[in-house]
Parts: C-alpha cells; structure tokens; sequence
C-alpha cells in the first residue's frame, strides 16, 4: 500500500506522509520548531518562509500528521516514571559518547586528523561542563530541601571521567 493511500485511510496522521517533506516538516512542528523555521529547514531559503509553513501546516494531512505526532510525543513524556526521571541517563551517555567516538574512528580513518582532535576535545569539553552541571543541580536541590540521589549522580560522574579518561 502507498502512502497515499494509507494516508487517506488513516485521517488522523497516524500513517507518515506520501510527501518527504511534508513528514520532515510536520516533525519538525511537533517537536517544537516554528513553522518558519521548519518549512527553512525542509525547504530551504524563500522569500515568506512564515507565510509558506503557515500555508503548509494548514494542509489537512499535514495538520494532522503534526497533532498525530504531538500527542505521540506527549504520551511518550507521561510513560516516563516521575520517581525514576534519569533512569535512561547513564545509557543516554554513553550512547552519545559512542558516537562521538565513531565520528572520530571515521575522521581518523579517512586522514581528518584535526577534526577527530577537535571532536575529542569537544568530547572534554562536554564532560567537564555536564559534571559541573550536576553539581550545581546537586547543591540547589540540598539548598532547597530536596533529597538528593548521590546514586545517580555518582553513576552519571563514573560513566562521564572513565569515558573521558579513556580519551
């Protein structure tokens, strides 16, 4: 089946669109973009760009794609467990850092030695600001009462100084 097809039988922008750009668009105003700047995303440079993502987004399969993928969205949000906010956070790590470390294989591989420097300083970078960040999460929440889960800040530390040791 097409995806013309499936889309005219599934109004409700459960099926991704027959046009490319038209689903690049409409994820792109479901995960927060303007209009604007998704339809310059997709599109690239145009006279109007607000005027064309207004015009795009008022397409019925296009409005619909969008809130289809917004409340996709929102239902992923609340299946998160609000006693368990970070539990994906140390996988999340390191699966970043993996592939920030296949950019870098692949730079070196092909004789980009500058960019893999550069790539593995962004990676230093990156971690140093995170476990700064931690920390002074750490400390608002003590000043504000909140207990803390060492735990997961310990993991999040261990997971991000072996990583960046190994660089």
């Amino acid at each position: 089946m097409t995806r013309k097809a499936e889309n005219a039988l599934a109004p409700d922008g459960s099926f991704a669109l027959a046009s490319l750009k038209h689903e690049r668009f409409s994820a792109l105003c479901a995960s927060g973009s303007t209009k604007s700047s998704a339809y310059l995303a997709v599109y690239g440079q145009v006279k109007t760009p607000a005027q064309a993502g207004s015009n795009l987004s008022k397409r019925p399969e296009v409005a619909a794609r969008i809130k289809y993928l917004r409340f996709k969205h929102a239902e992923e949000l609340s299946a998160i467990d609000a006693d368990e906010p970070f539990a994906g956070f140390e996988q999340s790590i390191l699966d970043v850092l993996g592939c920030m470390d296949e950019l870098v294989e692949l730079c070196v591989h092909h004789g980009l030695y500058a960019d893999a420097s550069q790539i593995r300083s962004g990676i230093l970078t990156s971690t140093t600001r995170t476990l700064t960040h931690i920390e002074a999460i750490k400390a608002l929440d003590r000043s504000a009462g909140v207990i803390v889960d060492d735990e997961m800040t310990d993991v999040a530390v261990r997971v991000l100084t072996t990583r960046c040791a190994c660089e």
